[in-house]
């Protein structure tokens, strides 16, 4: 049942005056518009969580890359080389 029909069907329960049912449909209506309000949340989380997963993993492939760098690097380092600042600033 669409939004529309949910409209239409209270329309009508007013144009019959009948009232008596009102308070129950615009119960069920309102619960309807949460639960719909909820299905986009959840459809907000979905997408913010898909996100998120694209961004984790082109993080990792990264890091994954300027680890593999710098590892590339380190077999080329000197052992004896001096470690630290080898330059000395003398103020």
């Amino acid at each position: 049942m669409t939004e529309a029909d949910r409209e239409a069907a209270i329309l009508r329960r007013v144009e019959r005056q009948d009232f008596a049912a009102m308070p129950q449909l615009l119960e069920k209506y309102v619960r309807l518009i949460e639960a719909e309000k909820s299905r986009a949340s959840l459809a907000e989380a979905r997408d913010l969580i898909e996100w998120a997963r694209r961004a984790i993993r082109a993080a990792q492939a990264g890091f994954a890359e300027q680890r593999d760098r710098l590892r590339g690097v380190a077999q080329y380092r000197d052992p004896a080389a001096p470690q630290g600042n080898i330059f000395r600033i003398d103020a």
